[in-house]
């Protein structure tokens, strides 16, 4: 859920300034896709740090939607871009994998070696595959 902190016209369209939890900040970034009141739309403009986002409404959409009768304070709910979901995790997991990766490889290295001597052995193997 979010809150809608500004509104404003530009000629025909109107923009709308969304406070939204960190946790969904992470997802919202310019030029993806965001539903606000189950109407799906374009971010504009995201700012992570301050927790806000803004989208705009070109006049058709305001014909059809409810959010311009929505007010500033008034919540919205919020549904984020699944992409940026299905990226997160294959990050993750690749993370996970080459973690274990370096675990194996360390394994591998003779117990008398150093960390940093493990380390120097691991960026060399994995240099090979460049």
């Amino acid at each position: 859920v979010g809150t809608i902190v500004d509104m404003w016209p530009d000629k025909e369209s109107l923009f709308v300034k969304v406070e939204a939890p960190a946790e969904l900040m992470r997802y919202i970034v310019p030029k993806g896709f965001i539903a606000v009141d189950g109407t799906s739309l374009t971010v504009c403009e995201s700012k992570e740090g301050e927790g806000w986002f803004t989208f705009m409404l070109v006049d058709y959409t305001q014909q059809h939607v409810i959010i311009p009768s929505k007010a500033t304070g008034d919540k919205v709910n919020l549904e984020v871009d699944v992409m940026s979901k299905y990226v997160e995790r294959s990050v993750e997991n690749i993370y996970h994998r080459l973690t274990q990766i370096e675990e194996k490889l360390l394994m591998l290295s003779p117990p008398e070696v150093t960390v940093e001597e493990r380390l120097q052995i691991i960026e060399e193997r994995l240099n090979k595959f460049d």
